[in-house]
């Protein structure tokens, strides 16, 4: 799985990587507007109630998500994180986007 590879590969936990072995504080997350978010599935992009942005914005605050890399930059995705999510973008070259959460 190429999510297990980049998770050797940064050396550091990725949360794709993760979904095999999923631990169970996180399984609330594989069906949430945010997993489909950060990977990118348009259906997961729209309008967003100001609860369940605050939801979101908990989950990750509660679950000490403070980065999101991702190897494709994505202007809606960037949008839903820097809008949404309160993400910030911190890194961006031509291999990686970087965000960091509050």
């Amino acid at each position: 799985m190429q999510g297990q590879w980049e998770q050797m590969f940064h050396g550091k936990p990725v949360s794709f990587a993760r979904l095999s072995r999923l631990p169970v504080r996180e399984s609330a997350l594989v069906d949430s507007r945010l997993i489909r978010a950060a990977e990118g599935m348009r259906s997961a992009f729209g309008t967003v109630t100001p609860e369940e942005r605050e939801e979101m914005r908990r989950f990750l605050k509660e679950h000490h998500f403070k980065w999101y890399v991702t190897h494709f930059f994505h202007p809606i995705r960037h949008q839903f994180i820097t809008d949404e999510l309160g993400g910030e973008m911190v890194h961006q070259d031509g291999y990686v986007t970087v965000y960091r959460f509050p």
